[in-house]
């Protein structure tokens, strides 16, 4: 359980860097819309990726933006992981996922530049988990202060 549970959190990471070049870009209009024009770019093109198969219990299935949240989207096989263990375990999920996010940022230099962005406009990263048979959803959310943190900010 302990690495299915690995898998299930580093997976989104992997996602994210994968569209590492669209952080360079940009127009000469407002600052913070041409970060938000980045981010938007960047859902976008990380959304041709799906559906992902990212373990034998978990697909992704999109990434959007809500606002001034970025969301992944999971789906999770209950037949093969019960998406109650998962709630359940919902703070150790955070803590474990917060690990991978920090090692993550302190080997890419691409993945910091997003989480930057994220920060800079005032957004907040989701994972959202949803169960296939019961609809039930566990939500992974980092506020704006958290990726803060994770960013070496006080």
């Amino acid at each position: 359980m302990k690495k299915l549970l690995f898998i299930l959190m580093l997976c989104p990471l992997m996602m994210v860097t994968s569209c590492k070049g669209n952080v360079n870009g940009g127009t000469k209009t407002d600052p913070k819309e041409a970060k938000e024009l980045l981010i938007d770019k960047d859902i976008e093109e990380t959304n041709t990726q799906f559906p992902m198969q990212v373990d034998i219990a978990t697909t992704a299935v999109s990434v959007s933006r809500e606002g001034d949240v970025v969301i992944y989207h999971f789906e999770v096989n209950e037949g093969l992981l019960e998406i109650e263990s998962l709630i359940e375990n919902q703070e150790t999920m955070k803590s474990e996922l917060k690990k991978s996010l920090l090692d993550v940022l302190n080997q890419d230099a691409s993945f910091r530049e997003i989480m930057n962005l994220l920060k800079e406009t005032g957004k907040s990263l989701k994972y959202e988990y949803k169960g296939i048979n019961t609809g039930k959803t566990l939500e992974i959310e980092f506020f704006n202060a958290e990726i803060g943190e994770m960013l070496g900010e006080e």
